[in-house]
């Protein structure tokens, strides 16, 4: 019912079976607005972009300005209600964020959403560094696999994702090089080591 499982890899991990950027984008510009906003709404985004950075259980698995940029530029463009009413508060980012539901925003709104996610997250970055966190032991060939995927391709598909207000098609043709990658070292890592708790859906 367009409700998502929005876990704070933004799914990354979860497309397993779950920005401007090129890749070695930076987050984005961030927004300007800081200074108009109350203390009660300045700690709500202090709040949700700490939320965001722990909610897959790693500890900065959006790096800080990534997470503080697209909070800040989701704030100053729909509002804390319209976001709170969507779902998105800190407690909810907290768990597996499937309280979230973009159909509560308008069109309009959700293209912010889905511009400022864009914007100020670096997919490649968070995936791999998230790897790297997870222990996974990596061949080069998966590594060389990462590497040549078309992440814009990715990020286009959560944005169109946001835009619907829909959950992620887990058989999007979008994914289906990230999930290549993966399926690669099921013989080197079995699938007991593979982290697929993550879903989206």
């Amino acid at each position: 019912m367009g409700r998502t499982r929005f876990v704070v890899v933004i799914g990354v991990v979860a497309l397993l079976l779950g920005a401007c950027g090129d890749e070695t984008s930076n987050s984005g510009a961030g927004s300007s607005g800081t200074s108009d906003r109350t203390s009660e709404d300045q700690a709500y985004v202090d709040e949700l972009t700490g939320a965001i950075q722990s909610s897959s259980g790693q500890d900065d698995s959006i790096p800080k300005d990534q997470a503080q940029c697209w909070v800040d530029d989701m704030v100053d463009g729909i509002g804390v209600d319209k976001m709170k009413e969507a779902g998105f508060t800190p407690e909810a980012m907290s768990g597996n964020g499937d309280q979230v539901d973009f159909k509560k925003l308008s069109e309009g709104d959700r293209k912010v959403v889905a511009d400022s996610f864009t914007e100020c997250v670096d997919l490649k970055q968070v995936f791999m560094e998230s790897l790297d966190s997870s222990g996974q032991d990596l061949t080069p060939e998966m590594k060389e696999c990462f590497e040549g995927i078309d992440w814009k391709v990715i990020e286009q598909s959560f944005a169109e994702m946001i835009l619907s207000g829909d959950d992620l098609d887990e058989n999007d043709p979008a994914m289906a090089p990230l999930l290549g990658c993966m399926m690669m070292g099921l013989g080197d890592m079995g699938m007991e080591d593979m982290d697929t708790s993550t879903t989206i859906g």
